[in-house]
């Protein structure tokens, strides 16, 4: 992984400031279905996506030295950077990279848009494997997104209690599912309190400072393997705001686990964000 430059800190530092949360669901090491006790994540229920109402997202595929390949989405947040998930970049054997493409302003995964090279991919410094403390990391891309960046939450946007959001990518549309979905998926979950989510019935204590919480207790509508890195929007009015990136959570919208786990785990960047 390359070390961080100095406008790179400058972006990170200001992606600190700006109380973003990251969305649950762990990564899949493959195009297929995770088996992580965490699983990567995917639009589960929810309805296609155009990008033109979703200029930002960008399409993330990860090449592993050894083959393996991870599929991921991203937020363009600055002229040449977009804003993913940490984990997109590690697999459980320990193998890192800085190597994939990005599909941009496509709401196809594997056609359309602009498809360019990435080298550089630079995860949070405090970035935890065991926890998803921290889950976010910067790639740098050759070419200009300075029309598509969404703008981050501030530390003065109150999200308030339950306030629906939208989550949206390109990942499997069920957990038996081998196949990443071929065209851009959103569905709306709304906030939960990291009280709620913290409770012995739920997450019991494994939302940390940092995290959030969105989801329903009932299932049936989730985030899933493959949709890792991607964004999570508040549309305040007319304005959208990039409030987290998904990053991890226990199980897909299964009806059973979602009562014992009523939300996915968002990874936030301001370690003070307590989903209100």
């Amino acid at each position: 992984m390359k070390r961080a430059s100095s406008a790179l800190k400058a972006l990170m530092a200001l992606l600190a400031a700006s109380a973003i949360g990251t969305t649950s669901w762990a990564q899949p090491t493959s195009f297929g279905a995770a088996t992580a006790e965490r699983d990567p994540a995917t639009i589960i229920n929810g309805k296609e996506a155009d990008i033109a109402d979703y200029p930002w997202q960008v399409a993330l595929t990860i090449d592993f030295p050894n083959g393996v390949q991870k599929v991921c989405g991203g937020s363009a947040v600055a002229a040449n950077w977009v804003l993913t998930a940490a984990h997109c970049f590690f697999l459980e054997s320990g193998a890192s990279t800085s190597a994939g493409s990005a599909r941009i302003g496509s709401s196809e995964f594997a056609r359309g848009g602009v498809r360019v090279r990435f080298d550089e991919a630079i995860p949070h410094q405090r970035y935890d494997p065991s926890t998803f403390a921290n889950d976010i990391a910067l790639l740098k891309v050759d070419v200009d997104l300075s029309d598509r960046v969404i703008e981050l939450k501030s530390p003065a946007d109150q999200i308030p209690r339950g306030q629906i959001l939208e989550v949206s990518g390109w990942g499997v549309l069920s957990e038996e599912s081998q196949s990443i979905s071929p065209v851009l998926m959103m569905a709306w979950v709304p906030i939960v309190s990291t009280q709620d989510c913290n409770a012995a019935d739920a997450y019991n204590g494994e939302i940390h400072a940092g995290m959030m919480c969105a989801g329903y207790s009932s299932g049936g509508t989730d985030a899933c393997v493959g949709d890792s890195g991607g964004p999570l929007v508040w549309r305040d009015g007319a304005r959208p705001v990039l409030v987290g990136v998904v990053s991890w959570a226990k199980g897909c919208a299964a009806l059973a686990l979602r009562r014992l786990h009523p939300g996915a785990a968002l990874c936030a960047l301001d370690t003070d964000n307590d989903s209100q």
